[in-house]
């Protein structure tokens, strides 16, 4: 999902009502999403700092801020950068 906003209220705001739609699409196809297992990543410069922290929530659940995750086998870093993903191949190697 991407999504943009103005501010980070807006922002916070439109991505809780996306959340909450994605709810109710796998509550009426009776499906379950793994809260432990979910995150979410804000992408931005390094020149740029956040202000305020996001609450985003899921079935009243809150969900973890992270500045890095593994997704299909990818290191995705909140700057975009391959250092991290690079690092952790080389120490396999």
């Amino acid at each position: 999902m991407n999504i943009r906003g103005k501010n980070i209220q807006e922002l916070e705001s439109t991505v809780n009502a996306e959340l909450a739609r994605v709810q109710e699409w796998l509550t009426l196809n009776q499906l379950t999403l793994n809260i432990k297992k979910s995150n979410f990543i804000i992408f931005k410069s390094r020149k740029k700092q956040l202000i305020r922290q996001m609450n985003l929530r899921l079935s009243g659940n809150e969900l973890r801020r992270v500045e890095e995750s593994k997704f299909l086998g990818i290191i995705i870093d909140q700057h975009l950068t391959w250092k991290n993903h690079i690092d952790y191949i080389t120490k396999r190697l």
